[in-house]
């Protein structure tokens, strides 16, 4: 089996070093793991490991499994390492980690040997010995329980319903076997993967199908599966898709096209190949499954060939990510683990403990005829809620899938209002879940299929209408003080932050722009966006700046007044990260991002989500001197006069544009 970095897991901040050829080249100055996983199922016997990297010398390879470091030694090109597994192992997993030097990761080798006649050096030898514990006796009539749910006798399930009554159901599934993970995205990983699918019973063409996520294959599956006015209206929307993203990080991504989105939509329906015997199956039961901890859901497409099996759809971009088989516990890996965001096997656990506490009502579930409706709020991260959520519904509103589903569940408290992308849609069913258990038993009591509509870019329409959200519900006596503010020459937005992540020298910077500003003759006024946390620098920022500088607290606000701010602003400096997305992605302005070296990376892929606007000018990785050298949300130092001098070309083309007529 031959792994490249995709094979395994990238940790996201080092995604964007990840070349077109599939190399990841991570350049000096970072600290951390680098790569993990792939969470392997090794069953007993001897193993080599021979990975292809070039490494300066403090890099790090070890091998982890049973919730321990099984080996631990400086990578080394080329190098070999010895497995034994003497009892079968699950989730293993191949790490890397950089400590300040520089890592070129091109593939992993891993394949089953004969025992060596002369054992090698213990040193380069990771023993895999873990034992199973006896299962309490109270777990088997869960085990079948679980089994029940996918077959066919409801009076089963009711008589094994019993054994959820009291039970430790997060102790039951902890026990459960960990499902094995098989890679199957790609025709190499197919390749690799041939003898375990083999061993499995599982057509390895048919689960190279199960991978497809585009229009055309998709319209195939619906001509194959009796649906010729599905096939001809994905036929009709060829050029619906997102394409032509330049850096790798998006452009593999976008491959994906995520039809299933679309087909869930428009029909109500998921349709997959049976990874089993390759026949076209249609699924009208979408559940989703929520992680805190993930900060994201994944949504289990249920379907029955013979053999039951979940096709899920997760990771930011909502994209086909694995198939879980239940009776075999098995994960077919069929999409590219860089985008998955978590492993899978909690969302797995949860969704079977949400299944045996209500088991007959989520058995009438995957019996009963269910209704589309839009899932929103589950990621919990701002930025990818504007780019990836708020996006999605707009762009497939311009086709008016959306509205003809007329109805949206929206997950707790979303960013803003759950109509936002939404507007045109009449009479909108909106349904709300507060916690995890709930989100579950909504779906499946009101008997709803689940589609979590996304983008890869935001478009002028989508920032405009979060604009006109915003702007709906901004008060006039904050409107006053916007009016105030704008009334200075120039209104900058300065991102302060204090919990991690600090730009030391940000309060100087801030004093410093003010002096250059009120130096050259212009009127400023300050808007300082952050959290609570951040109130002493704004006192020792307004103690120190010019006088006649207008100073506005921008701490703590409601989301939609930011946004407002964000539109009514110049220029702004902001680190890197969520509060960027408002300044560049939403409200489309110049100015200067800045972070410690590791996030300074994800500026490679930052213009391409909205291209329409200007980039984000930012420090050489030069300019930046890290705390904590390498590491990750690392204190960092930078010049203040180096980022007031990337601002003030801005500055002064605003400047100029303003004295030469209105702009806004």
């Amino acid at each position: 089996m031959n792994l490249g970095a995709t094979d395994l897991r990238i940790i996201p901040n080092f995604a964007v070093f990840l070349d077109a050829d599939g190399v990841l080249r991570v350049p000096p100055g970072h600290e951390g793991y680098v790569l993990y996983g792939p969470y392997l199922e090794m069953q007993p016997g001897w193993y080599q490991v021979v990975y292809d990297i070039d490494a300066d010398e403090d890099a790090i390879f070890d091998i982890f499994a049973g919730g321990q470091q099984c080996l631990a030694q400086p990578a080394q090109s080329a190098a070999t390492v010895w497995i034994h597994v003497v009892e079968p192992a699950e989730g293993v997993e191949f790490r890397f980690s950089v400590h300040g030097g520089a890592l070129t990761f091109r593939n992993l080798a891993l394949r089953a040997v004969a025992a060596p006649e002369i054992h090698p050096d213990p040193s380069r030898v990771a023993v895999l010995n873990f034992p199973a514990t006896p299962k309490p006796a109270a777990f088997h009539g869960l085990n079948n329980l679980w089994k029940a749910v996918h077959g066919r006798s409801r009076e089963a399930v009711a008589q094994l319903a019993v054994a959820a009554e009291g039970a430790d159901l997060t102790a039951w599934t902890q026990q459960f076997r960990r499902a094995r993970v098989i890679m199957a995205w790609d025709a190499a990983t197919l390749d690799a993967s041939a003898s375990d699918l083999r061993g499995f019973g599982l057509d390895i063409a048919a689960v190279g199908d199960c991978a497809k996520d585009d229009f055309v294959s998709e319209a195939d599956f619906a001509e194959r599966a009796g649906r010729a006015d599905l096939a001809a209206q994905l036929r009709l929307n060829l050029d619906f898709p997102e394409r032509d993203f330049g850096h790798p990080f998006l452009g593999n991504l976008a491959k994906g096209q995520a039809a299933i989105q679309f087909t869930g939509l428009s029909a109500g329906v998921a349709l997959c190949p049976c990874p089993f015997t390759g026949a076209i199956l249609a699924s009208r039961h979408a559940v989703p499954v929520m992680s805190h901890e993930g900060g994201q859901s994944h949504i289990f497409h249920y379907f029955d060939g013979g053999t039951p099996f979940y096709l899920v759809a997760s990771g930011f971009g909502g994209r086909k990510a694995y198939i879980y088989v239940p009776r075999l516990e098995l994960i077919l890996q069929i999409g590219q683990p860089a985008y998955d965001w978590n492993v899978h096997q909690p969302f797995i656990d949860l969704l079977r403990v949400m299944a045996a506490r209500d088991a007959l009502a989520y058995f009438d579930y995957l019996a009963s005829e269910t209704r589309p409706i839009i899932l929103s709020g589950t990621l919990s991260n701002m930025g990818h809620y504007f780019w990836n959520d708020i996006s999605g519904l707009v762009r497939y509103s311009q086709i008016g899938l959306p509205q003809s589903v007329g109805r949206i569940l929206v997950y707790k408290t979303p960013f803003l209002g759950p109509e936002v992308g939404l507007e045109e849609t009449q009479d909108l069913e909106i349904v709300r879940a507060v916690d995890p258990d709930n989100l579950f038993q909504t779906v499946i009591r009101q008997r709803f299929y689940c589609v979590r509509p996304t983008a890869l870019r935001i478009s002028p329409e989508t920032a405009a209408k979060i604009r006109d959200h915003a702007e709906s519900r901004f008060e006039p006596e904050e409107r006053a003080v916007v009016a105030t503010a704008r009334q200075a020459d120039l209104l900058i937005w300065f991102n302060l932050r204090a919990h991690n992540k600090v730009w030391l020298d940000q309060v100087e910077a801030a004093v410093t722009l003010a002096e250059r500003v009120v130096s050259e003759g212009r009127t400023l006024s300050l808007i300082l966006d952050g959290m609570a946390d951040c109130e002493s620098m704004a006192t020792e920022i307004r103690r120190r700046i010019p006088d006649g500088v207008l100073v506005i607290n921008g701490f703590e606000m409601p989301l939609y007044r930011s946004i407002c701010w964000a539109f009514a602003c110049d220029a702004y400096v902001a680190t890197i990260g969520s509060g960027l997305t408002l300044m560049t992605w939403i409200a489309g302005r110049p100015g200067v991002a800045h972070s410690e070296r590791g996030h300074l990376g994800q500026l490679g892929f930052w213009p391409e989500v909205r291209p329409d606007v200007p980039a984000p000018a930012a420090p050489d990785i030069e300019d930046i001197r890290d705390v904590n050298e390498g590491v990750f949300y690392s204190d960092y130092n930078i010049d203040p006069a180096r980022i007031v001098d990337l601002l003030s070309p801005q500055l002064h083309q605003i400047h100029q544009q303003r004295a030469e007529g209105p702009t806004r």
